[in-house]
């Protein structure tokens, strides 16, 4: 597995498959149990369109910058606590090592692919 392969992976299982959970959740579901569902259903559920693609907008923007930031802690191009030593991954390919690239290479996708645009802005 090179680098873009592990990345598209990644959004694949991490970012696209989660976020149909939370869309799909939030628009079918009449009640919840979890504490942080029942707050945020009732929230969801009288905002206009325009306002819930906002909202699911910002989730999908969470959840990229939350896969960028832990990939850069694990393949050590960001630090955990500022502290350079404190953590990172070496990811075995065929050609070496995946070491300082997921993140560069997760951000060249999300730029290229537009994730954080596909979901329509209120304007």
């Amino acid at each position: 597995m090179d680098a873009n392969e592990f990345v598209i992976g990644i959004k694949q299982s991490v970012i696209d498959r989660v976020f149909v959970y939370y869309e799909t959740t939030l628009e079918s579901s009449p009640s919840a149990t979890d504490p942080v569902w029942k707050g945020i259903l009732p929230l969801y559920k009288v905002l206009a369109n325009e306002e819930k693609a906002v909202f699911l907008q910002l989730v999908r923007l969470v959840q990229v910058n939350t896969v960028s930031h832990m990939l850069g802690i694990l393949d050590g191009s960001s630090y955990l606590n500022d502290k350079p030593e404190s953590s990172f991954l070496q990811l075995k390919q065929k050609k070496g090592l995946l070491t300082g690239i997921c993140r560069i290479c997760f951000l060249r996708w999300k730029k290229k692919n537009n994730w954080c645009n596909k979901i329509p802005v209120c304007r």
